[in-house]
């Protein structure tokens, strides 16, 4: 399995979970103007290498004078937070607690109706992390993975 970086995590939750509009890369078009453009991860603006991209996303669909920065999911417990909420709304529950394995680490269980059929909540997926951010994130995208595996491609199984 390949591990994603924490903001290829955050970039995943605020396109496909929080639904935020033209989740990417921007970079400055110019240090003497205010315009912004898309472009690649690792791309600088033209006139100022020192400026690099970073991961934004766009308040007005299409209007790429409203960028503001992907919020951290993963390193954030107020992010994350605003993703459990939109996951409640959808009726998944969460359990958070801690476990000892070694070192403290919080454990995230997802549960939720697996399918039509079925009524009774189950529980769908978990995953433990030092930080409780990147745990409940990781729990989102493997919940995801479960049902929408070509929405996560980072989770390619080898």
């Amino acid at each position: 399995m390949i591990v994603p970086s924490n903001r290829e995590i955050d970039a995943w939750i605020a396109e496909h979970i929080i639904q935020l509009s033209g989740v990417g890369y921007y970079r400055r078009v110019s240090q003497k103007t205010s315009g912004w453009e898309k472009c690649e991860k690792d791309d600088t603006t033209l006139d100022n290498d020192r400026w690099s991209a970073n991961l934004y996303y766009l308040s007005i669909p299409g209007n790429t004078d409203s960028v503001f920065a992907v919020p951290q999911y993963t390193d954030s417990i107020e992010e994350a937070f605003s993703v459990i909420c939109k996951l409640r709304s959808m009726n998944y529950h969460f359990v958070i607690s801690d476990t000892y394995d070694g070192v403290d680490k919080f454990k995230v269980e997802i549960w939720g109706i697996r399918n039509l059929i079925d009524s009774m909540r189950t529980k769908l997926v978990e995953a433990c992390d030092i930080h409780p951010a990147k745990a409940i994130c990781v729990a989102v995208c493997n919940l995801f993975e479960l049902f929408e595996e070509s929405k996560c491609p980072w989770f390619a199984r080898h």
